[in-house]
């Protein structure tokens, strides 16, 4: 989940299913952001969902961003990628056919320049 209270204050949390219609808070991510995506994949072929997030922050921060699913209920953020951007959309998909994850991308980057990137895993 990203997003924003009434107050101003932005999250970025990952919820557990616990099975029974109920979630609990797994994760918070850092940093926080707004007006971006979340999406989930295995990009390191390990067995374990790795996280893609992108969004903007409260200071003109804009991100793209990859955290490592360590296995053990955490996640390394070992990956920024340029440009970041906000009011984004991610997915990850094999588009080449070659049974790695790769990258789509859309998004707004810094200067208000709507883009559209593909990454090659």
């Amino acid at each position: 989940m990203i997003g924003s209270d009434f107050s101003g204050n932005l999250y970025t949390s990952v919820y557990k299913n616990l099975g029974n219609g109920n979630f609990s808070l797994y994760y918070n991510l850092s940093p926080p952001v707004n007006n971006g995506s979340i999406a989930l994949g295995d990009l390191n072929n390990d067995g374990n969902l790795d996280l893609l997030l992108t969004g903007a922050d409260n200071f003109s921060g804009y991100y793209f961003l990859i955290y490592t699913n360590s296995g053990n209920g955490s996640f390394v953020s070992n990956l920024s990628i340029e440009p970041g951007v906000y009011y984004s959309s991610i997915a990850v998909v094999d588009i080449d056919n070659d049974n790695d994850l790769d990258i789509v991308l859309t998004g707004m980057d810094n200067t208000g320049k709507t883009i559209l990137k593909f990454y090659k895993n």
